[in-house]
């Protein structure tokens, strides 16, 4: 495959309801915040929960200043990169891009 083929792969959008990098789309937030307020447990919203996301995502949805801080944490510890495994990254890009070309493909 050419290198010219790969960009356009990469350049084309992935709709909402396909991309499977997303676990917890828009209204399951919203859900999850409306529990929450109902005066639900982040325990029980997780077993709700639990075929989608941990109960440490949930906490990450209520409270996103705790999300920001963790953020801030892993950049800090990113720094010497110990996150980053080129192969493992390899693998993943590639099996997104076909996932990509698979719906590019159903489309046309």
């Amino acid at each position: 495959m050419c290198l010219k083929t790969i960009m356009n792969i990469d350049k084309l959008r992935v709709p909402k309801g396909k991309d499977k990098r997303v676990k917890i789309t828009e209204l399951d937030k919203i859900e999850i915040k409306a529990l929450n307020n109902r005066g639900v447990p982040i325990r029980e919203i997780a077993r709700q929960f639990q075929d989608v996301c941990c109960r440490r995502s949930i906490q990450y949805i209520i409270y996103p200043e705790r999300l920001d801080k963790v953020k801030l944490q892993y950049k800090e510890r990113r720094k010497d990169g110990r996150y980053y495994d080129k192969d493992k990254h390899r693998v993943a890009m590639s099996k997104h891009r076909q996932h990509k070309r698979n719906l590019h493909s159903k489309t046309i």
